[in-house]
C-alpha cells in the first residue's frame, strides 16, 4: 500500500504538515521535512502539546506551530505526516482538534503518510471515507529517503 499519488501542483499556499509529540520518531519526521523542503515545499512541524517534544529516541525538537495556529491552515494541506503508532496518536486524539485538522486535510484532498495500516484502522482517520491512495504507509525495513523524496517529487508534479 505504498501508493504515491500526483494530486496536486504545488503552489505558494499549500503546506505539508508534520506531526509533531513525545514518543514520535524523529527520524521520519526529519527525513519528510528535509526532503519536502529540499524541493521547496513549504513544511510546518506541528507541536500537537506545544512547541517543543522529545521523541521516541530521545532527540528533542522544536516545532514550527502549534496545533491551534496550524489548524486554519489544514485546509491548504497537501500532505500530513503522521510518525508515530496508533496507539501514540490515540492518546493525542482526545484534543478534538486533531480530528478537526484531520478533516480539513483530507477535505484538501492531502497526501497522508503512516507507518502502518493500525493508524488508520484504529485511529480517527477510519471515520472518513478515503480511497487507500490517500495514504503512503512506510514500514520499519523502507528506505525513507527514497520513499519521502519519491513523495516529494510527486507532490511539485
Amino acid at each position: 500500500m505504498t501508493t504515491i499519488r500526483k494530486a496536486h501542483s504545488v503552489r505558494t499556499t499549500d503546506y505539508a504538515f508534520i506531526l509533531w509529540g513525545d514518543k514520535f520518531d524523529e527520524e521520519v519526521a526529519i527525513i519528510f521535512a528535509t526532503e519536502l523542503r529540499h524541493l521547496g515545499i513549504c513544511v510546518k512541524i506541528v507541536g500537537l502539546a506545544g512547541l517543543q517534544a522529545t521523541g521516541a529516541h530521545g532527540l528533542v525538537m522544536m516545532s514550527d506551530l502549534t496545533l491551534g495556529h496550524a489548524l486554519p491552515l489544514a485546509n491548504k494541506s497537501i500532505c500530513v505526516v503522521v510518525p508515530c503508532g496508533a496507539a501514540i496518536l490515540r492518546r493525542r486524539e482526545d484534543d478534538p482538534r486533531i480530528t478537526e485538522f484531520f478533516q480539513a486535510a483530507l477535505a484538501n484532498n492531502a497526501q497522508f503518510v503512516v507507518n502502518h495500516t493500525d493508524v488508520i484502522e484504529q485511529t480517527s482517520l477510519k471515520r472518513w471515507s478515503t480511497p487507500a491512495t490517500r495514504f503512503l504507509i512506510y514500514t520499519e525495513g523502507d528506505d525513507l529517503i527514497a520513499l519521502a523524496r519519491g513523495m516529494a517529487v510527486s507532490l511539485t508534479v
